[in-house]
């Protein structure tokens, strides 16, 4: 099992959020909303099995969804930040990300 951080990070206002890891929901809210001095709306940790990660992110309050398969030793950490266009845009990343 492997630890995986995912972002939610720019764009979000007010919005409902669905997030799935290997078809497993992990998490879903409504109400999210960017930080904007620190470019961060939430945060959440989840465990992965197996290299492969399907992650799906849906967005219900704005109709779009986006799904990406990650390797999970490659990319641990995961930021997702809507486009303008409302669509969610998964970005994987080796390194935490840092907030002040």
């Amino acid at each position: 099992m492997a630890k995986m951080t995912i972002a939610l990070q720019d764009g979000f206002r007010n919005d409902s959020v669905i997030i799935t890891v290997n078809d497993k929901e992990v998490y879903r809210k409504s109400g999210v909303s960017t930080n904007l001095a620190i470019s961060l709306a939430e945060s959440i940790e989840t465990t992965v099995s197996g290299n492969d990660v399907r992650l799906q992110v849906e967005v219900p309050s704005r109709n779009t969804k986006t799904t990406t398969t990650l390797h999970a030793s490659e990319s641990p950490y995961v930021s997702i930040s809507l486009k303008d266009s409302g669509k969610p845009e998964i970005i994987p990343s080796k390194e935490a990300f840092r907030y002040f």
